[in-house]
């Protein structure tokens, strides 16, 4: 399932074939969710039907129909698009989109534009960008 690859900035880089990578599970519940490490570097798009915690880097496009969860160690660079609330604790460089609650914690960090429906923003964090919040759906 994992083929390692060369250590690279400090990071271990694996490389992911085409199967589900699921930790945190709960048989007793339909929620999972994908738990990306500190320390690890993907590259590509990597798509949840469950929600994503993040505390790695991320080099591509992220599509999640849960919660998303960016912890302060973690690093976005490329497009967000989540189906639900997420909470912004890293550094993000692209877009996010997030159809519901957008969580910008204290260490946020964030260069690209925001679309949500809702969002709340921690004294401390950081912006750069275009901000789209609410409906605007046409009458």
């Amino acid at each position: 399932m994992f083929g390692k690859k060369k250590t690279n900035n400090n990071f271990q880089e694996a490389e992911v074939k085409s199967q589900k990578v699921t930790s945190a599970y709960n048989p007793s519940s339909n929620n999972q969710t994908t738990v990306i490490a500190k320390d690890t570097k993907i590259e590509g798009k990597l798509i949840s039907s469950q929600s994503i915690r993040l505390d790695g880097e991320l080099v591509g496009k992220l599509e999640c129909d849960k919660k998303l969860v960016l912890g302060n160690s973690g690093v976005i660079n490329g497009e967000i698009n989540c189906k639900s609330d997420s909470s912004i604790g890293g550094y993000v460089k692209g877009d996010i989109v997030s159809a519901e609650t957008l969580h910008l914690l204290s260490s946020a960090r964030i260069e690209g534009n925001i679309t949500a429906a809702k969002i709340i923003v921690e004294s401390g964090a950081g912006y750069k960008g275009q901000l789209n919040i609410g409906s605007f759906e046409s009458k």
